[in-house]
Order: C-alpha cells, then sequence, then structure tokens
C-alpha cells in the first residue's frame, strides 16, 4: 500500500508538470506600477551576474548597469540590499545546476526560462531596506529594515535591488547589522526546512532529543547547532581540528574531529540519535542511518539529494520518476524494517519563521558566523573563496559596505 501511495505521488507530480508544459506559450508577467515606494528610483543597478554556465566561475562577471528589477505581482516588494550571502547552491547554479528542474518553476510562475533566464543574479537571502510594494503588499512599510530569502525562481540578492514576495520577508533583527543579518536567512531556512517540516523538532519537541549535524563549521551547520541549542537539543556535530573552539562556543555537546578520529568507529560508540542531520553528503550516509534509533520514528534527513542532477541529466519527468525511486528505495527499507524515516530537504522561503528566527538572534540565542566579506564589485572573489571550501561559517557580499561590528555575531579567522 505504501509503495502505492508513493509512486502514485511521483506520478501526479510528472502530470502536473506534464499539464504546466502546455501552457509554455502563455503570457510573461508584466510589471505592475508600484503602489508605494520611495520618490525615487535609479533605472540601473550593480549586480553580479551569471552571463554563462561555466565550471570554472569565468561566466560570473560583475554588472554595472543592469536594469532595476519590476514589481510583477500585487504582493511583491523590492528591497535595496544592504548586504547578502553566498552559498553553495549559488557555485552549484553557476554551473548549471538544476537548470532543468528551476527552469520549470520560472515558466509555471510566469518567468522568463530556458536560454532566457540569462544573464541571471544569484544569491538567495540578503538584509535590507523596502523600497517599493505592491497594491497589496501591506506587511512592510517603506524604509522598514527587513530579511529575506526570495523563491529560487526569482532573480536574486548579489545586486542593489531585488523583488520578492512580501511572504518571503520578515523584520531583521534589530541587534545586529545588515552585513550580519545576510549571514543568516538561507541557512536558515534550509534547516527549517530539514529540521522543523521533516524532523519534526521545534520549541517544544527539542529537548532531551539527540541530534548529530554533520559538517558543524558550515553555515549551515554553525546554524543548526544553534538553534538545536536554543530548543535545548543534545547536538553532536562533526568538523576538522581548527573549528573546534567555534564549535565549542556555539555550544555543541560532543564535537567529533574527523580529521584526527575515525569518525565510523567513534560515532558506533555513541547511544543512538533521534535525528541526523547531514549537511555534507558522501560515502557515509548508511553508517549514518545505522545510528539512529529504531521503531521510534528517528529522521534521517539530508542537503545532498541527487534529484535536481538526476532531473538535468534526464530531463524532466523521467528525471523526476528516477530520482524520486531513488529516494522511495531507502525510505520504504527503512521504515518498514527499522521504523525509521529517511528524507530529502530543499530550502524554502518562509517568512513566518524568518520571524521566529529574528526573535532567537534578538535574545542572543543565535549569532550570524562571519567568515569574510567581500565588496559587491569583488563577488566573483566571493565565490572563489568558497569554492575553496573549510568554511567557517558564511561568506559575506557587502553591497553597502560597512566596518560596523555588533557584539551579537561571530567573526571567524581561518589560513
Amino acid at each position: 500500500m505504501i509503495q502505492v501511495v508513493v509512486f502514485g505521488a511521483i506520478v501526479g507530480v510528472c502530470v502536473v508538470m506534464l499539464v504546466t508544459r502546455l501552457f509554455r506559450g502563455r503570457k510573461l508577467l508584466q510589471a505592475v506600477q508600484p503602489a508605494r515606494q520611495i520618490e525615487s528610483l535609479p533605472q540601473t543597478m550593480n549586480a553580479i551576474e551569471v552571463e554563462r554556465y561555466t565550471s570554472d566561475f569565468s561566466g560570473v562577471q560583475h554588472n554595472p548597469s543592469r536594469t532595476l528589477p519590476a514589481l510583477l505581482g500585487p504582493k511583491d516588494v523590492m528591497v535595496k540590499i544592504h548586504s547578502s550571502s553566498v552559498n553553495p547552491i549559488d557555485l552549484a547554479i553557476s554551473r548549471s545546476y538544476g537548470r532543468v528542474l528551476l527552469n520549470q518553476m520560472r515558466k509555471s510562475k510566469g518567468f522568463p526560462s530556458d536560454d532566457k533566464e540569462l544573464p541571471l543574479v544569484l544569491g538567495r537571502d540578503c538584509s535590507g531596506v523596502v523600497v517599493a510594494t505592491g497594491h497589496d503588499a501591506n506587511k512592510f512599510e517603506i524604509g522598514t529594515e527587513v530579511w529575506a530569502t526570495p523563491a529560487a525562481y526569482r532573480q536574486g540578492c548579489h545586486a542593489e535591488f531585488t523583488v520578492m514576495g512580501e511572504g518571503e520577508i520578515a523584520l531583521k533583527p534589530k541587534n545586529i547589522t545588515h552585513t550580519e543579518a545576510a549571514a543568516v536567512p538561507y541557512v536558515a531556512m534550509t534547516s527549517w526546512k530539514a529540521l522543523v517540516d521533516h524532523a519534526g523538532l521545534n520549541s517544544n519537541t527539542t529537548a532531551g532529543k539527540r541530534i548529530l549535524i554533520t559538517g558543524g563549521s558550515g553555515g549551515i551547520g554553525s546554524f543548526a547547532i544553534q538553534l538545536m541549542k536554543a530548543w535545548d537539543g543534545h547536538v553532536t556535530t562533526t568538523c576538522s581540528s581548527n573549528a573546534v573552539q567555534l564549535l565549542e562556543d556555539l555550544g555543541a555537546d560532543k564535537i567529533l574531529d574527523y580529521s584526527r578520529d575515525d569518525l565510523q568507529e567513534t560515532l558506533q560508540k555513541e547511544p543512538k540519535f533521534d535525528v541526523v542531520y547531514d549537511t555534507v553528503g558522501n560515502d557515509m550516509t548508511q553508517s549514518y542511518i545505522n545510528l539512529l534509533k529504531e521503531k521510534q520514528g528517528a529522521t534521517y534527513v539530508t542537503l545532498r539529494t541527487p534529484l535536481l542532477s538526476t532531473v538535468d541529466a534526464n530531463g524532466l519527468c523521467r528525471g523526476l520518476l528516477i530520482g524520486m525511486a531513488k529516494w522511495a528505495n531507502p525510505a520504504l527499507s527503512q521504515y518498514l524494517a527499522h521504523g525509521r524515516h529517511y528524507r530529502w530537504a530543499f530550502f524554502a522561503p518562509n517568512g513566518d519563521a524568518l520571524k521566529t528566527i529574528s526573535k532567537l538572534v534578538e535574545d542572543g540565542k543565535i549569532k550570524p558566523i562571519i567568515q569574510e566579506t567581500f565588496p559587491l564589485a569583488e563577488g566573483k572573489a566571493a565565490y572563489e573563496k568558497l569554492a575553496k571550501g573549510h568554511a567557517r561559517g558564511k561568506i559575506v557580499i557587502e553591497v553597502i559596505e560597512s566596518n560596523k561590528k555588533s557584539d551579537d555575531a561571530v567573526y571567524t579567522v581561518t589560513s
């Protein structure tokens, strides 16, 4: 019965996608006049664009005269960006990862797709100020300081302005700068999807739960550790030697140094976990799953899934079928044999969740972790820095440069 339900869902997704394709020729969204905006806005802006997909970032360029984005819906909001962050997903998309599925999302929303999406502005989070709103966007007044995560089908935040739906926005925490705030939204919403929506953890259910977070020193891992500790979870995490002190400072209960320890052997000696949050993805997947409690609804959730690359390689519907079959096999076997859940997680905007995270930041329970900042004109260098790996928190692009630092953020130093 479970198999029938799962594969029925897969077929249903494909049918929806195929029906959507029938409307490929529909009229693209048209710009709408803002109901409210500051007195004047420029016609063009600075932006970091992906002009062509390449493996070496040679297609990533600074454009000093990109046309300003337009409000395309009555609940759209335009934000003047002060800072944005660079995430691994930006590196992957600049190499054309996920292009097939992302283009289908753009088509379904009426946005330009296929070759028309280039040049593409990446960047899935920002901190800035509201400068224009659509007729039905009533949550934020002009001049309000916000942080945000625009949906994947929209142009991104490595620019001076961006446009998104008001449901993708929340008030910026008051106790941190825009540079610091930009380090949080994308990793927060990715971890929210994984830990809250998929693993069922929240402020009422996390206390006493044993959680393993792999790759604890990266942007996602360092945020997830803090969120789980804010909710009184017991956190075990992995990192290399030069990140141990950082993770101790963030409150991790047990830190495993993979550069010194035999990770598999060490983890086998640990009590079983309620949740494994795998932010790294490697050949240890099955070993991590085996660390979960049995018959208690324990959950393995990973960010490293084959779905988008499978769709890229096989086309939309066939790729979805193949990709979801890759999920269904371990998901069914783990649930039926061991009572465990196997989940794939993907970033999703959530303004209400960002509001919750903002309160945790203001209460001092979550601190932005900044590794390095770059001015917007040097955005390509920020991509190249992140590609070298060994992240200690986040790399931030300062659209409006600032040397201000608050006492409620952590700035790391790495070689």
